[in-house]
């Protein structure tokens, strides 16, 4: 009976790159890429294993996977010739990382105006708020009065409040009828209102009462224009002694908030722009998206870069050549962590 083999293109490529070998030292991310690779394969057999790296014995694996057992000893010896390379040497290791490390292994900042001039194609948030709501949003961010309250709060108040920011953006302009506020907010909020639309619509008492009672935690009121976790934008009422405040978000739609944000300051309401700065220097293209790793997923990848960076947006260029030309050119690279012997 022939032995039975699990067959997958990954396995295929692995074991090519396992056949022909290499003179090289192996980076430790690409050990990790190979291992994260085989993964689901092994899974399925979950192997209690014990290796003999200098007889090639493997005992608790499934020796009817013979890419299995190729793989295990492939890592194992790689790993051990690799430490006792680095251990020989550390410095002379760390350095021979640093020179040849390729870049799509490494961390790196571009600003973002060299991505707008550099790629045909990329799309200009700046242009699309143009040039004069530029100029006004720049003049919200250095002159909003944070310090500012709001004295009554009622759920038509606050509907109010989002139908300046929906008309701002021109939400409705095809509209056959007028809407009113609360049918603009119905159309464009999550609707997990927690009971907001419910209570008394102009009752400053019933407000209070909704919101002091918690039974919307949980829910998304302020959820104004839906999306998922970064890509919604939020109008949240919060309390404030005895006023209450507006704080406005809404990094990743930048256009659309940064004219609700013009609108409220033109309109004298008072509210708090959440990441003002960062937005107005994202629109202004001056500030630099954090370049991750070609197997990383250019999300929530903020503890990557250093803090003082202010790095709020990520690129994973890797997979598409115009912009992979444009970051060999303008990017900087962090140096490469060392490793450091025990």
């Amino acid at each position: 009976m022939s032995k039975k083999r699990l067959h997958s293109p990954e396995i295929d490529r692995i074991l090519e790159w396992m056949r022909h070998g290499s003179s090289q030292p192996v980076a430790a991310t690409s050990i990790v890429e190979k291992i994260a690779r085989t993964l689901d394969l092994v899974k399925k057999i979950k192997p209690q294993i014990e290796v003999n790296i200098k007889t090639n014995e493997i005992t608790g694996a499934d020796v009817e996977h013979e890419d299995i057992k190729d793989f295990i000893l492939w890592l194992l010896t790689g790993l051990e010739k690799e430490v006792n390379e680095f251990l020989k040497n550390p410095e002379a290791y760390n350095k021979f990382i640093a020179a040849n490390l390729p870049l799509r292994k490494r961390i790196g900042k571009i600003k973002r105006m060299d991505i707008w001039q550099g790629v045909e194609d990329a799309v200009r948030p700046d242009k699309e708020l143009g040039t004069e709501n530029l100029k006004k949003f720049e003049h919200v961010v250095n002159n909003v009065d944070e310090s500012r309250i709001i004295q009554e709060m009622t759920v038509n108040h606050f509907l109010r409040y989002c139908e300046i920011g929906y008309d701002a953006n021109e939400y409705f302009r095809d509209a056959k009828r007028t809407m009113s506020p609360k049918e603009k907010y119905e159309a464009f909020a999550d609707l997990r209102h927690g009971g907001l639309l419910d209570i008394d619509p102009d009752s400053p008492e019933a407000f209070r009462k909704w919101y002091e009672g918690g039974s919307w935690t949980g829910t998304h009121p302020w959820e104004i224009c839906r999306g998922g976790n970064t890509t919604h934008i939020s109008l949240q009422v919060a309390r404030e002694g005895e006023g209450w405040k507006l704080y406005l978000a809404g990094f990743f739609h930048a256009v659309e908030t940064a004219k609700m944000a013009i609108a409220l300051f033109e309109h004298g309401v008072p509210f708090i722009l959440h990441q003002k700065d960062e937005m107005l220097r994202m629109l202004q293209g001056v500030d630099y998206l954090g370049i991750v790793p070609e197997n990383i997923t250019p999300r929530y990848c903020h503890r990557m870069f250093p803090k003082e960076d202010q790095i709020n947006d990520f690129l994973n260029p890797w997979h598409d050549p115009e912009l992979v030309v444009v970051v060999k050119e303008k990017a900087i690279w962090y140096p490469v962590e060392e490793l450091q012997p025990s």
